[in-house]
């Protein structure tokens, strides 16, 4: 949702010259965009106005907000908007049921020979940009390569077998460089490394006035890297590398356009986004790109139902999937590297429906009926699989096999020992303690017999991860700012835990904010809210608590809480999940408003920017 502070009021609709003469274009081409949401219908440009008609998608029953200082940009010049049809500026626009609709704004006429303009909705980091709208582009044309791309970064896939997964640490090393006249636009990346041993981090990554920018970082094993605009999840490049490498990445500025264009059903993200690099992995990301197969739909969308079936019926069909899907792969008419990934994909996705069923098959209930809101329990699954099935899927193909680290951090292997059930060697036991590890260091809690312990495993590796970790950790340890913690969680039952926590407010206002590091809305949200602290909510009569739980980052939840006026604190899963079922939390940011008598009340509808401050004044 988004909402800017300034309202005025535009009269809708203008006046045409029956006789003035026109211009119009249908879907021209967006080169550049930071959101995902709008899209251009229709420009219709007249000595008298330029006319815009926008589609617009968004969550359904959610709200979309346009500011009140848009433009259009042309040549140097502004054109202000004069009215708008289907919308007013400054107000809430609420989305129907389908998620989709369409508004239409009218400005200042456009020259006639206009080749290209902008349409700005403001000057904030928040605004809506669409840049080099072309209007003299035909959107059916092949795809332009950006200026600036090496020769023969863009090589044809040659078949062959899988790259081994590299377990090794190494220094690694990308260099980015953005090629696009919107150089502003790259500000706004993130870099994301996603580990299959350690799981997704990110690193800083600041582009000098060229557009380059350099990210080092140690590297655990195989690992993916996605840069992305993390505000609109736009993607920008997406690509496999090996520990140790040093990799050039060329990242397209025009991919943003092709985002805002995607519901066309003709202008998808370009596959070039997986393979402009030159590491040692591009040939497995040139085959990548070109695959668009799947042989998982049968469990992914839960066409089967499988959320009916007692175990032996879960079981046997799980089984009768797994080997017609696999049939289908090798029959495929496709690379046989792309049939050795489809057989791995495969096979991983079986392990997690026997490793997480009750949490796989819960998904694929709500999922297909639409029911997110409805209270579901576990219970409600009649399939709870026994030792036996964990040891029968064993035996349907080699759980031990090392390429099953491709399919990255979400894979079945690290889900559950799978050594306990038989499987040869030590590669699932393995991952499984070294995650128990993760965790524990990201909480700062690793111990360093924890970390010895790994030596007894067979390959190395896997302690000197375990090493890496720990001396990480204390490093992290030692550059903290500790002068704002975490209060003491209150030594009561798990059930009783909320109500410890706010009972000490009791006769003041309390707003309750559940949220976690690694949630953008969230961050987002507290950016914004935090100004009324000192503003139109600043009251002595008003407490602010801020509950975040430990799938924050220990480190990062401690750099960012002295920036968050409140108290604090930091609950284990069992605690938070209490919260989550007493207060139907549907996700986060979370609002509870405690009122002067003590009465506790979940509010989503508080995520509406202006009804927080108006629902906690109506409490003071």
């Amino acid at each position: 949702m988004k909402k800017l502070s300034l309202a005025i009021a535009l009269t809708v609709g203008i006046a045409v010259n029956a006789g003035a003469e026109s211009r119009i274009v249908d879907y021209p081409f967006i080169s550049y965009a930071n959101t995902n949401i709008l899209d251009i219908a229709k420009v219709e440009l007249t000595d008298t106005a330029s006319i815009v008609n926008f589609d617009v998608s968004f969550r359904p029953k959610n709200w979309i907000q346009l500011g009140t200082d848009v433009v259009l940009k042309a040549d140097g010049k502004k054109y202000a908007l004069r009215s708008a049809k289907d919308i007013t500026p400054g107000e809430k626009l609420w989305m129907p049921e389908s998620g989709r609709t369409s508004f239409t704004l009218i400005f200042d006429p456009l020259p006639l020979t206009t080749e290209k303009f902008d349409f700005s909705e403001g000057d904030t980091d928040n605004d809506w940009q669409l840049g080099d709208i072309l209007l003299t582009r035909d959107v059916s044309a092949p795809r332009q390569l950006p200026a600036g791309l090496p020769d023969g970064i863009l090589k044809d896939f040659t078949d062959g077998p899988l790259p081994m997964p590299s377990l090794t640490v190494g220094e690694s090393t990308v260099k980015v460089h953005y090629l696009g006249d919107r150089p502003e636009l790259a500000s706004k990346l993130s870099f994301i490394i996603d580990e299959t041993i350690s799981g997704e981090k990110s690193a800083d990554m600041k582009f000098d006035d060229l557009g380059n920018a350099i990210v080092s970082f140690t590297q655990y094993g195989p690992a993916s890297v996605h840069i992305i605009d993390r505000d609109y999840y736009i993607p920008y490049a997406n690509f496999h590398i090996q520990p140790g490498e040093t990799v050039d990445c060329y990242i397209d500025g025009t991919i943003s356009g092709f985002k805002a264009m995607q519901r066309r059903g003709k202008s998808g993200i370009p596959k070039e986004m997986f393979v402009m690099h030159n590491g040692s992995l591009g040939n497995y990301d040139r085959m990548l790109s070109q695959s668009t197969n799947t042989y998982t739909d049968w469990l992914d969308s839960g066409e089967k139902k499988l959320y009916r079936l007692d175990r032996e019926s879960y079981m046997k069909e799980l089984k009768s999937g797994y080997l017609a899907s696999l049939d289908s792969i090798q029959n495929a008419n496709i690379p046989e590297m792309e049939k050795e990934i489809q057989k791995i994909y495969l096979r991983n996705l079986i392990l997690q429906a026997v490793a997480r069923h009750k949490e796989m098959m819960r998904y694929q209930y709500l999922s297909t009926t639409g029911r997110w809101n409805e209270d579901f329990s576990y219970d409600s699954i009649p399939a709870t699989l026994t030792d036996d099935d964990f040891r029968e899927v064993t035996t349907w193909f080699d759980v031990s096999d090392p390429y099953l680290l491709l399919t990255g951090s979400d894979n079945g292997l690290s889900m559950t020992d799978w050594n306990a059930y038989g499987v040869k060697g030590d590669l699932s036991k393995s991952l499984c303690r070294l995650s128990d590890l993760r965790e524990k260091a990201n909480n700062a809690i690793l111990t360093k017999e924890e970390v010895d312990g790994m030596k007894s495993l067979s390959n190395p590796f896997f302690a000197q991860v375990a090493d890496s970790l720990y001396a990480e950790m204390n490093r992290k340890i030692a550059a903290l700012d500790v002068s704002v913690k975490p209060e003491q969680t209150p030594d009561v039952a798990i059930d009783e835990i909320f109500d410890a926590i706010v009972a000490p407010h009791k006769g003041k206002v309390v707003v309750v904010d559940l949220w976690n590091t690694w949630c953008g809305p969230c961050r987002r949200a507290i950016k914004q809210n935090e100004p009324l602290k000192e503003g139109e909510l600043a009251d002595d009569d008003i407490v602010w608590i801020y509950i975040a739980d430990e799938s924050s980052d220990h480190f990062q939840y401690l750099e960012m809480i002295p920036k968050i006026r409140g108290i604090h604190y930091k609950l284990n899963r069992e605690q938070i999940t209490k919260i989550r079922e007493r207060f139907k939390v549907d996700g986060i940011p979370y609002y509870i408003l405690i009122d002067r008598e003590g009465k506790a009340q979940g509010r989503p509808d508080l995520r509406d920017h202006t009804k927080y401050v108006k629902e906690i004044k109506g409490l003071l």
